[in-house]
């Protein structure tokens, strides 16, 4: 059993630290418009031109663009206190995204502005800023420029790839390795060109620690991961179908085992003839257990996730976590819906068999389309007899009730006032409660999600 966390013994900071990153963020952000401000009030009026405006909001594109891209390739490392700072990984790599797509816009816009300054005097001079040049020092103006140029074209194909290209995960993962190269380039133009900042000793002190921050990062995790993370190596010690298109495989510790919490997940890579070696997100179904031992579900959604219904035992494998903050034990209130949809219900089957000793109210949806899928409703069951923990268990089961909603589980577990909601299922299905659980009155503080879709 773990140790159930009191909202009542709870710090000001073990309250709030959720918040921390999201407004880390944005400080970090706003650091260049204080350079601005600063370098504003020590410029004579006689400045205040269209071609100095251009000129500031051209470099203040490019030191928040450069600050967030940076910043992205922190959200990237997994480092454990980057949790514990945004309320789980799933929510890191949401803001992973937003500010990957924020740095690009304002990257771009950057030449834009040096072009609409340039048109101010020549249309060609404005023409010739996007053009790359080949003459010169490496370190020189010409260079520097054709630098800048390549970072961005780069950025731009590669964040394209990430937003409207659906490629299976191996090659985008490969693909966003050369995101790094774009940084360098990106690094080199913001340094090494001149700029109407170029004498302030701040605004240089900020971009050197902004990129160095931000190689320190790409390089931990992308160039030196093997080396610098921790990694635990299993074996597969047995392998079950509980129902169709799903496979449950058992793992054991070759050497030291990873610790973890119920609810939780982990990056795995597999080692057999026929499956792809590549890191994927797994959630683990199974309780803590003295051995180190853990168990997954996983169904056939993607390709990755077909290869895997044939793993067999004595495959080994590699096992990075364990993360996410997806579980009773982070939150205080004992009073609480899941819903789970599919083959989401894995994290619920680690969570009913690992509750806490404090007593909890719990509504437990289990929702599917078939009632071939429901996997491991005798271990639910199990769950539900205890004389500790108020545990109703229902299955839902689209094909003869229809989608569930919120306004079914209010009427069936009375109401939804002052409990906590966890959902993890398919994401039209969380998109959609959660919309209608906002609607209905439930806080969004209150409503829990693990979102990954890595198949």
């Amino acid at each position: 059993m773990l140790k159930y966390m009191n909202p009542e013994k709870l710090t000001w900071w073990q309250r709030n630290q959720s918040k921390l990153g999201p407004w880390l963020l944005l400080i970090l952000a706003l650091i260049p418009f204080a350079a601005w401000l600063r370098f504003i009030f020590a410029t004579s009026q006689e400045s205040a031109t269209l071609y100095f405006a251009f000129s500031v909001a051209a470099k203040l594109c490019s030191l928040t663009g450069m600050t967030l891209f940076a910043l992205s390739f922190v959200l990237s490392t997994r480092w454990r206190f980057l949790e514990d700072w945004f309320g789980g990984l799933n929510r890191v790599y949401i803001w992973h995204h937003i500010v990957g797509g924020s740095s690009l816009v304002l990257i771009l816009f950057h030449p834009i502005f040096l072009a609409l300054r340039a048109s101010l005097t020549s249309w060609n001079k404005a023409a010739s800023l996007l053009l790359p040049h080949f003459t010169g020092s490496l370190l020189g103006f010409r260079w520097v420029v054709t630098y800048g140029i390549f970072a961005l074209l780069l950025m731009i194909g590669l964040l394209f790839i990430t937003f409207f290209v659906r490629l299976p995960y191996k090659w985008w993962l490969f693909t966003h390795k050369f995101m790094g190269v774009a940084f360098v380039l990106a690094g080199l133009h913001v340094l090494f060109i001149p700029s109407v900042f170029g004498h302030d000793p701040f605004v240089q002190n900020y971009l050197r620690a902004v990129i160095a921050l931000g190689l320190i990062s790409y390089v931990y995790y992308t160039l030196a991961g093997r080396i610098l993370i921790r990694r635990y190596r299993y074996k597969v010690d047995e392998v079950g179908t509980p129902a169709e298109k799903v496979v449950q495989v058992h793992l054991a510790p070759l050497s030291r085992a990873m610790s973890f919490t119920a609810g939780q997940f982990a990056f795995i890579r597999f080692h057999q003839h026929g499956i792809a070696t590549e890191w994927h997100p797994f959630s683990i179904s199974s309780p803590p257990g003295a051995d180190g031992d853990f168990r997954l579900t996983v169904k056939a959604l993607g390709d990755f996730t077909t290869q895997l219904q044939g793993i067999k035992k004595g495959a080994t494998a590699e096992v990075e976590g364990a993360f996410g903050k997806f579980s009773y034990t982070n939150y205080g209130n004992p009073n609480q819906i899941w819903v789970a949809g599919g083959i989401g219900v894995t994290p619920f089957l680690a969570m009913a068999n690992s509750l806490p000793d404090v007593p909890h109210h719990i509504d437990f949806f289990y929702c599917v389309t078939d009632p071939a899928e429901l996997i491991d409703m005798e271990e639910v069951k199990k769950a539900v007899n205890t004389d500790k923990h108020q545990f109703a268990a229902t299955s839902h089961v689209a094909k003869e009730k229809g989608n569930i909603t919120a306004e079914i589980i209010a009427k069936q577990c009375g109401g939804l006032d002052g409990k906590d909601i966890f959902l993890c299922g398919p994401p039209p299905m969380m998109k959609a409660l959660r919309v209608q659980f906002k609607a209905a009155g439930v806080s969004t503080d209150r409503i829990h999600s693990e979102e990954f879709a890595m198949v």
